[in-house]
């Protein structure tokens, strides 16, 4: 057994009186003790200083921050930022559901709606989980097996415990409601081209594009999506955009009818960061009335925000987002309109 109390940890407790005391000593004024010690109390410090520390951060310093930082700073950038990143779980999640519906409705057109749940080596050729149904390869195997999985007792949801217990199957449609984003874009990446073409054009009908084009822009728009949510609902903030998928440039640009720059790919605002994910949503959500509402929460969030500068940068920038940002996306609603 390892001996714990001889590591003296890296990082130990400190009580709200002494993360004051290191708030001021890396330079930050605090103008109101009482407050940061109520803010910290409910966010954590890691939520409200480190998540915020790259924009404030002195150069070549690794904890002290620019004169002038103000805990008051900290607080509303993450605030600002905390109800942006809700706005794009809530798109995400509309994504993830329109993915689940498609690929619900394709296996059971084709495939039929009942599957043997104690079967998860997957042979039986009348079971919509039949592994030839499939791309062949581990991967799907693996996959197939999970998604047999889903519906174990342990891991029922509500829907699949009562369909388990009043009906004589358990249809596609309700099995892929207990079924993670990961997973379902694991069971979307091994269907064959007959399932996974149509569902490619749905989201993309796109002429300009030829269909392995299209297959590539989904599958990382997909990736993008799940791994930024995840982030962002675990952390509540996501500042290492380096290691998420990049879109490719060409879709991107041409989905985004030019909306999207070349710099902005470059930089990542247009791809990995928050602009990129609500271009995203609005290419992949094919429905009006969704994308109007998309532009409708961000006006609704940011517009108090318009003339907001801290350290002579935009605070649009600092969330990842272009400063003309709402000119940009009614552009892209009219575009994404017209020609649909």
């Amino acid at each position: 057994m390892k001996d714990l109390k001889s590591i003296q940890p890296d990082k130990p407790f400190k009580d709200l009186n002494d993360m004051i005391e290191l708030l001021k000593e890396r330079n930050i004024l605090i103008n109101d003790e009482d407050f940061a010690k109520m803010a910290l109390s409910h966010y954590s410090y890691y939520s409200l200083i480190n998540g915020q520390k790259k924009a404030f951060l002195k150069d070549g310093e690794a904890d002290l921050y620019r004169d002038g930082t103000s805990f008051d700073n900290l607080y509303a950038l993450y605030l600002v930022e905390s109800n942006l990143n809700n706005i794009l779980l809530k798109y995400i999640l509309y994504v993830e559901k329109f993915l689940k519906t498609k690929i619900a409705y394709y296996v059971s057109q084709d495939f039929g709606v009942v599957s043997d749940l104690n079967d998860t080596s997957n042979n039986n050729p009348d079971d919509y989980l039949y592994r030839r149904n499939y791309k062949p390869g581990q991967q799907s195997n693996d996959a197939l097996y999970r998604l047999k999985k889903a519906s174990g007792e342990k891991q029922r949801n509500e829907i699949i415990d009562y369909y388990i217990q009043t009906k004589n199957h358990l249809p596609p449609w309700i099995l892929i409601t207990n079924v993670s984003f990961g997973l379902t874009i694991k069971w979307f990446s091994i269907l064959r081209p007959t399932q996974k073409d149509l569902i490619v054009n749905e989201f993309l009908d796109c002429d300009s594009l030829s269909l392995e084009e299209k297959k590539e822009y989904l599958n990382k728009a997909f990736k993008l999506l799940q791994l930024y949510r995840n982030k962002i609902a675990h952390t509540g903030a996501y500042k290492d955009f380096s290691s998420l998928p990049a879109l490719p440039k060409k879709q991107a640009k041409l989905l985004s009818y030019e909306c999207i720059t070349d710099q902005e790919l470059n930089d990542g605002i247009g791809s990995q960061r928050a602009f990129g994910i609500i271009v995203c949503c609005m290419i992949l959500l094919n429905d009006y009335h969704l994308r109007e509402q998309i532009i409708s929460d961000i006006k609704y969030t940011l517009t108090p925000y318009l003339n907001s500068f801290l350290f002579g940068k935009h605070i649009f920038e600092l969330l990842g987002l272009p400063a003309n940002v709402f000119d940009k996306l009614d552009t892209l609603y009219n575009h994404l309109t017209n020609n649909q």
